[in-house]
């Protein structure tokens, strides 16, 4: 008999217009607090 077991949640979301994806390995719940940072473009 074979076994499963659950891996992680597959999350996507959307963060001022752009879309992402990321594997969390708890559930998310209904909202998904996100750390952004900022680098300068080369010039």
């Amino acid at each position: 008999m074979k076994r499963l077991a659950l891996a992680g949640y597959h999350v996507f979301y959307e963060y001022c217009g752009q879309h992402f994806t990321t594997l969390m390995h708890e559930h998310p719940g209904p909202s998904l607090q996100v750390r952004v940072s900022v680098d300068p473009v080369g010039r």
